[in-house]
């Protein structure tokens, strides 16, 4: 309810471009038969460092299996830092 409440709406046309910054919650929907959409995360950290990405995945692999307790005590950590 939150989300709707603050929601917007852009209705693009053909050459249209809309630019939101990162990790904003999105939604599409093609009015059309035929639509294309091109998605570029772009940022401007170093090239060799890993995506955030990758550490989301290793964070939640690592940490999915682990005893109740334990899971609270490192999400107290992540929240720390």
């Amino acid at each position: 309810a939150n989300a709707l409440a603050a929601a917007q709406v852009f209705d693009l046309e053909p050459g249209d471009v809309l630019v939101y910054p990162a990790l904003w919650w999105h939604n599409v929907e093609a009015l059309e038969p035929f639509n294309v959409l091109v998605n570029y995360w772009w940022n401007a950290a170093p090239r060799f460092l890993d995506t955030p990405m990758t550490t989301l995945l290793h964070g939640l692999l690592s940490l999915r299996d682990r005893p109740l307790t334990e899971k609270q005590a490192w999400r107290a950590l992540f929240d720390h830092y």
